[in-house]
């Protein structure tokens, strides 16, 4: 049979305060020799309700820590291939922008092939309306002619050619940057995943809304949170750069594919006028005209070539814009990570503290009894067990090893006394009436 301790109070004793007192006695009072077991509302089968301890607590805190750091850390690492991949595609940024170069280079070089073989024309068709060049000299005057527009033709077709291979560079490029868009939408939506977590925690454990170290990973994680979602805005708005830049690249080679068609025409046209040389007979009339058509051909050439020349210069400039985005860009995305391997750190320290705090011994850590587990369902069966309805007094079951009333266990009440009297000084029952037994062991009246 138990030996119960009846402790009266002036106020309810029903608060977490309380609570952690009540515990704080029943570990004393078991100390004490020939005392087997205390049962109160902390132990009501007379051992401690694991789940007050701090090292239990500690345990889940940190298993959720632990999960929490693994996904940071996979974003960080998404993070980190996004900003390498982008700055593997800055020398092929810089590989098509010095292609323009060469290609604006090119067109020039052909505009000016074609004002000396428009020069060369006119002074073939003034010979021939001047009727002063003999056949022979015009004859070879249009081989002449013929062999600069097969150069010239042999050169568009190259061009031609470096306009194709920029464009599929654009649309694999295009195609990344989609790709790294998607990434970083999906980094951004992880981030925003982890806010039900950090309030769940928060919810769970009331003490992290004070821990300013948990409140700086907190803020981090939602600071890269947001500053992806600009990130993605910035990519997509560089997308639309490439369409752009992509599209003019097109209409530059529908451009050239039509001089192209020009050059092939006016080459058809030199051996139709070479073959009415060996037809002179036909009349040099006949050849002055067509001259002439030839000649009213290559200007129209000549000025497609003077609009394709701009059209290239607008797109070496829009590729030096993409230049200086993309490295904005992969710096922003390498600050980021680094950012997000600071959190992972954090997190990783938290947890290594968790770990040891978990390992403890429990008959030397302390106990956290929050608000909400003395307010609990669970806990209000031990709280109406060992507490009145009015919540002012508290019982204690003290169960000896041998008889209670036994030398042994009697000898041991002054103990149990002295043992309640010390813990409870300079608390909120120093003042609190007192009784071991049937023995009234310690009163105060209150005035």
């Amino acid at each position: 049979m138990p030996t119960q301790i009846v402790i009266k109070n002036d106020e309810r004793m029903d608060s977490e305060d309380y609570v952690a007192l009540a515990e704080k006695i029943s570990q004393e009072i078991v100390k004490v020799d020939e005392v087997d077991i205390v049962r109160s509302m902390t132990r009501p089968t007379g051992e401690p309700i694991k789940d007050l301890f701090v090292s239990n607590q500690a345990k889940t805190l940190e298993k959720g820590i632990g999960e929490g750091n693994k996904g940071i850390k996979q974003i960080s690492d998404g993070l980190k291939t996004a900003g390498s991949e982008l700055s593997d595609s800055g020398p092929r940024l810089k590989q098509a922008t010095d292609g323009l170069g060469g290609l604006i280079s090119g067109t020039n070089e052909l505009k000016s092939g074609v004002g000396q073989v428009e020069k060369a024309l006119t002074s073939i068709e003034a010979g021939i309306r001047d009727g002063s060049s003999g056949t022979v000299d015009i004859k070879n005057g249009l081989n002449e002619v013929k062999a600069n527009l097969e150069k010239l033709a042999t050169g568009s077709g190259q061009l031609l050619e470096g306009y194709k291979q920029s464009a599929n560079g654009l649309s694999e490029l295009t195609g990344r940057y989609k790709e790294i868009q998607t990434n970083l939408t999906g980094v951004s939506q992880s981030l925003a995943g982890l806010n039900p977590s950090f309030e769940q925690m928060e919810a769970t454990h009331p003490e992290l809304q004070a821990d300013q170290s948990y409140q700086t990973i907190k803020q981090t994680v939602q600071g890269a949170q947001g500053g992806l979602e600009p990130m993605a805005a910035g990519l997509s708005e560089l997308n639309r750069n490439l369409v752009s830049v992509s599209g003019g690249l097109n209409t530059a080679n529908e451009n050239m594919e039509e001089i192209v068609k020009g050059q092939n025409s006016l080459g058809e046209g030199l051996n139709q006028l070479i073959s009415g040389v060996g037809t002179l007979q036909k009349g040099l009339s006949t050849m002055a005209n067509g001259q002439g058509e030839v000649i009213n051909n290559l200007s129209g050439f000549k000025g497609g070539l003077t609009s394709l020349g701009n059209g290239q210069q607008e797109l070496l400039n829009g590729f030096s814009s993409l230049g200086g985005q993309l490295t904005d860009l992969t710096d922003g995305l390498n600050e980021s990570a680094d950012g997000l391997n600071e959190v992972h750190d954090g997190l990783s320290s938290a947890q290594g503290y968790l770990s040891g705090l978990a390992k403890t011994d429990k008959t030397v850590t302390g106990m956290y009894i929050p608000k909400e587990v003395v307010e609990s369902e669970e806990f209000g069966e031990a709280l109406n067990a060992y507490l009145s309805e009015d919540g002012k007094i508290m019982t204690m079951d003290v169960v000896f090893k041998a008889n209670p009333y036994s030398n042994e266990a009697i000898e041991q009440i002054d103990s149990i006394e002295a043992t309640v009297e010390r813990v409870t000084k300079d608390t909120k029952l120093e003042n609190a009436q007192v009784t071991i037994g049937e023995s009234q062991v310690h009163i105060m009246t209150w005035a």
